[in-house]
């Protein structure tokens, strides 16, 4: 509770009592992990010199990162990424901490883990991006800022066994003004691209038929051309 809140005398005193770091919650969050969420950046400093590692995660498999990007708490994303923290590491779910800044729609954090290397095309288990999660929850600055970085806006996903695009999530969430964005940027929803891929595989095959038909006649490209 202590860490918490932000207790730092308080917390103090507990660690020079010998409380334990390890001790956790019902969600299994250290505290660590619980400073880390509500942006106490200075307990998290005092938990790191006295022990606290950056192994440490919940019962979701979430690090002291994950939280504070679930929290909006940039300022304590920058202190862990300093402080060695991975950016791409994955929870149980294989969500990363851009996956939960974009989820939660922390533009700060979501910045913050791109210019310190933070992977914009990891996928979840699920094969979401970030820019999904984005799209899903109706972030509209997020999504232009992971486009910025290079989101791929068709990738494919299956939410609930479903391929779903970005825009197709947009859409099916009525977030109009994102949807927009993705459009500018060239999406589709997954209805869209199977039609694409059909029209391409259509042509693909007509063109091979042709090259075939120029091959097997001995026709002079060049002379028909002119």
């Amino acid at each position: 509770l202590a860490a918490f809140q932000g207790a730092l005398p308080v917390v103090e005193l507990l660690l020079d009592r010998g409380y334990s770091l390890k001790a956790t919650d019902l969600m299994g969050a250290t505290p660590l992990l619980l400073a880390a969420g509500k942006g106490q950046t200075e307990v998290v400093r005092m938990l790191l010199s006295a022990g606290a590692t950056r192994g440490e995660r919940d019962l979701a498999g979430r690090t002291a990162l994950h939280m504070a990007c679930l929290g909006g708490q940039a300022y304590t994303t920058q202190t862990l990424i300093k402080e060695g923290f991975d950016v791409d590491a994955p929870d149980n779910g294989g969500r990363t901490p851009i996956h939960c800044a974009a989820f939660a729609g922390f533009i700060g954090c979501v910045s913050t883990l791109l210019q310190n290397g933070g992977n914009v095309a990891v996928e979840d288990n699920q094969g979401r991006t970030a820019l999904h999660m984005a799209a899903e929850r109706g972030h509209t600055n997020c999504a232009q800022l992971l486009l910025e970085w290079g989101a791929a806006v068709n990738a494919l996903c299956y939410d609930r066994g479903e391929p779903s695009t970005p825009l197709s999530l947009a859409l099916v969430n009525q977030h109009a003004e994102l949807a927009d964005v993705l459009v500018a940027w060239g999406a589709y929803t997954t209805e869209g691209l199977r039609e694409t891929a059909a029209v391409l595989i259509q042509a693909w095959y007509r063109g091979t038929r042709v090259r075939r038909l120029i091959r097997l006649n001995h026709i002079d490209v060049g002379y028909v051309a002119h």
